[in-house]
């Protein structure tokens, strides 16, 4: 797990470097969940007082997640595509809350997996339309840049 969030991490702070204002505060909310969530790892680790603690920070590190997608879904340099799979990363979010209520009840796994991978296809194609509109606008960018020479 502490793998995958140092790799998010990393494509996170790369990401940065090519967005406006407002993609830039939503890439700064998921690196800071991204850290809470390296964080409740660790506490997890701890018998009963650090689950508890670790169960509060992901809940917190959730929140900035959803907003920071929210604002990547504003920014202007992900182009149309890009904010539409922002959107697509927030609706996997939801789809995993209901994941995890509907797994509170006893012989639900199976619904709970089928759901979780309608959410993994979510994120999977989030990511895609995201790194598809940053392409069309740097397209858009260098023909109207070369229009200008």
């Amino acid at each position: 797990a502490l793998v995958g969030f140092f790799m998010y991490f990393k494509g996170l702070g790369i990401l940065k470097d090519v967005l406006d204002d407002t993609g830039v505060k939503g890439v700064s909310k998921l690196k800071t969940a991204v850290i809470l969530g390296v964080v409740a790892v660790i506490l997890g680790w701890i018998p009963l007082l650090g689950g508890i603690l670790a169960g509060i920070l992901l809940l917190v590190a959730f929140i900035f997640e959803y907003i920071g997608y929210g604002a990547l879904k504003q920014s202007v340099s992900l182009g149309m595509e890009g904010r539409i799979g922002a959107g697509k990363l927030r609706t996997s979010m939801i789809i995993l809350v209901i994941a995890s209520v509907i797994n509170l009840f006893p012989m639900t796994g199976v619904i709970v997996g089928i759901i979780s991978m309608i959410a993994l296809w979510f994120i999977f194609s989030g990511w895609s339309m995201i790194l598809l509109g940053m392409e069309d606008e740097m397209k858009k960018w260098e023909t109207s840049k070369e229009l200008l020479d």
